[in-house]
């Protein structure tokens, strides 16, 4: 059984990795909510497989008398995973959006109902994936054609006809078969640390040679793409590698004291960033205003909804029905916006503390502090999880700057599973 359930392991990231970010219907329109569809139909056929194949595992054990495995403590990183559903699942209760909270903004999908499938699917990748460096083969092969998609969109090129008559993809915001170029940047902040990682580390020539020319195709991509957002995580991913390097060599040992200073120290400082972006409404590409304006909804919150947020991916809403109570400031934003709906304050961070409050938003980043801390304290040599946990940091740092999309998060809560898992399984 253990053969199968790491099978089913495989198969669930294969998909994920491949079919979510190529699936489209030939349009670019509501092309994120047909992939939300799609990463929904993959991960429930998972788990409920991964559940029949538990059953079928325990009958034939106990038809052959075998004892049952010893139960084991929940480690920590599990009860912070189930404590993250469960302060999301009691904001949806209180929310005043419940129905939406569920599902989340249509597009994005990034409610209640992704929230659990994330988490199970963690479970599922961390008690049986048996991983070895050829995961990171497969998923870093797996944006090879979203990344060529990129360039040869960027040259003017349309071989998919995913653009509109008249449009341009040479200039258009959406790129690829991924959508919005940001999304796309997103999307790689999970991938591209396994090239970077496996580039210094390798010993094989072949492989360091697989993994450069990834980077390099990556590099052109990002150039065409228009932004160069992508380079804040492959920066924190080699200072990361760096740090982990001086610390091995000189025998440093990192206390959880250390790493709790440098977590609450980062969280202030980035606090310390937002509050000097809302000064200036140009800065951080328009953040600044986007910021202040979520800190004038945060400060509409009553006690409840500071505590535990309107519910998971329920910023627009909430918004929405502040602007309609200050009108000059419904003016400022059509004048912003012309329009348009916004959808996230673009701060993953600032989105959990407006959708699951002060408790949700401190649950997630200590969640976090402690996938960190319990990895640097089990001294892991595995290369497939080393480069799963700068996958992690990576997606840490990226979602600084922009939301949970569903061509990523779920992807993370993956990488949060292969960094966390069972250390037995793997090889050293």
């Amino acid at each position: 059984m253990k053969i199968n359930k790491n099978c089913l392991a495989w198969i669930y990231i294969l998909a994920i990795f491949f079919v979510v970010p190529l699936y489209n219907e030939g349009s670019f329109d509501n092309i994120t909510q047909r992939k939300i569809v799609a990463y929904h139909v993959i991960c429930i056929f998972a788990l409920i497989f991964y559940f029949v194949v538990s059953l079928i595992g325990d009958i034939r054990k106990s038809d052959d008398g075998e004892p049952g495995k010893q139960k084991k403590s929940l480690p920590v990183t599990d009860i912070m995973m189930a404590a993250f559903v469960g302060v999301s699942a009691v904001s949806t209760l209180l929310s005043d959006f419940k129905q939406e909270a569920i599902y989340g903004v249509p597009g994005f999908g990034m409610g209640l109902l992704t929230i659990v499938l994330m988490a199970l699917s963690y479970f599922l990748i961390s008690r049986e994936l048996v991983c070895d460096d050829r995961i990171l083969h497969v998923i870093a092969a797996s944006s090879v054609i979203p990344t060529v998609l990129v360039i040869v969109n960027r040259l003017g090129l349309d071989p998919l006809h995913m653009y509109p008559e008249g449009a341009d993809p040479a200039y258009h915001l959406y790129v690829s078969t991924i959508g919005n170029y940001g999304w796309y940047n997103q999307y790689m902040s999970v991938i591209i640390p396994i090239s970077v990682y496996m580039f210094f580390v390798a010993k094989e020539l072949l492989v360091k040679a697989m993994y450069a020319a990834h980077l390099l195709l990556c590099f052109i991509a990002w150039c065409m793409a228009g932004t160069k957002s992508l380079m804040i995580s492959v920066v924190a991913v080699l200072c990361a590698m760096l740090l982990w390097e001086v610390v091995r060599r000189d025998g440093v040992k990192v206390s959880s004291k250390l790493l709790a200073l440098l977590m609450t120290s980062s969280v202030i400082s980035y606090i310390g960033i937002i509050l000097v972006c809302m000064s200036n409404d140009s800065y951080g590409n328009g953040r600044g205003y986007i910021w202040r304006l979520s800190g004038e909804l945060l400060k509409s919150f009553d006690l409840r909804e500071l505590l535990l947020g309107v519910g998971p991916n329920c910023y627009t809403y909430a918004l929405d029905e502040f602007l309609l109570t200050d009108q000059d400031l419904l003016a400022e934003f059509n004048a912003n916006f012309g329009g348009l709906a916004l959808t996230s304050s673009h701060s993953e961070y600032f989105d959990y503390l407006i959708g699951i409050g002060i408790i949700g938003v401190v649950i997630y980043i200590v969640m976090l502090g402690v996938f960190i801390n319990s990895f640097v304290k089990r001294d892991v040599t595995s290369r497939c999880q080393n480069a799963a946990m700068l996958c992690v940091i990576s997606y840490i740092v990226y979602g600084m700057l922009s939301f949970s999309i569903v061509v990523a998060t779920p992807m993370f809560f993956i990488m949060l599973g292969i960094a966390g898992g069972d250390k037995e399984n793997r090889p050293r």
